[in-house]
């Protein structure tokens, strides 16, 4: 892997840590979302800036404009320009055990519109870059979650040809949150490996190290 993907995926295993720490710290509160199917989108991207710039990101933001008529949720520094981040929370029909199925927006509705999103964050020119990431909740911790993706027949597909991080995160009991992280972009190409459908585990842990890598990343100075 070369030097300029290496950096950024240190930078996305930043990013999936600082999910993984907020659901950790602030599960009583997402579980009042997820027992009822709800979105949190607001609420989320709020305790995310915070979390990264716990972490070290600088010039952290809600809701900056990267393009005409389009506002990320959050965005930050990063070598020599700035990253911006979307963010959608969805949630599923999946029978899940301790959570009533009842949900009133179709999904697909949901996924279409996140996939707009990806195509406006893939729109953005060197130095700055796009991502995007969905939540998907509630997920059983065991379920196969690309196969459930796949099912989605209108989108799946398409959704999968982004080769997103994925990763599960446990929420209570056999609770999950399907995390998928898109990105980082610039110029309409995903620049980091194709590892991502090789990276579903059960839950999160990076070494401190990986945290650092991203923290010098996000320390080169604008410009340089």
């Amino acid at each position: 892997m070369g030097g300029l993907e290496f950096h950024y995926g240190r930078l996305t295993n930043a990013i999936l840590r600082a999910i993984e720490v907020l659901v950790e710290r602030e599960e009583a509160i997402i579980w009042i979302a997820v027992r009822q199917r709800a979105r949190l989108e607001h609420w989320l991207k709020l305790e995310l800036a915070y979390e990264l710039e716990k972490m070290g990101f600088r010039q952290v933001a809600l809701e900056e404009s990267y393009r005409r008529g389009k506002r990320a949720d959050v965005a930050f520094d990063v070598d020599g320009g700035r990253g911006y981040l979307e963010l959608k929370t969805c949630a599923t029909n999946w029978a899940v055990e301790g959570v009533p199925l009842a949900t009133s927006r179709p999904i697909t509705n949901e996924v279409a519109s996140f996939l707009k999103d990806v195509e406006s964050v893939k729109s953005i020119r060197r130095p700055n870059l796009g991502m995007a990431l969905m939540l998907l909740l509630p997920a059983r911790l065991r379920d196969d979650i690309i196969s459930r993706i796949r099912a989605w027949r209108k989108y799946g597909d398409e959704l999968l040809s982004e080769r997103p991080l994925v990763r599960m995160l446990k929420l209570k009991d056999e609770v999950g949150i399907a995390v998928l992280l898109f990105g980082p972009y610039q110029d309409g190409k995903l620049v980091r490996g194709p590892e991502g459908l090789g990276n579903l585990l059960s839950g999160l842990r990076f070494e401190e190290e990986e945290i650092e890598e991203a923290r010098k990343l996000l320390r080169v100075p604008q410009g340089a």
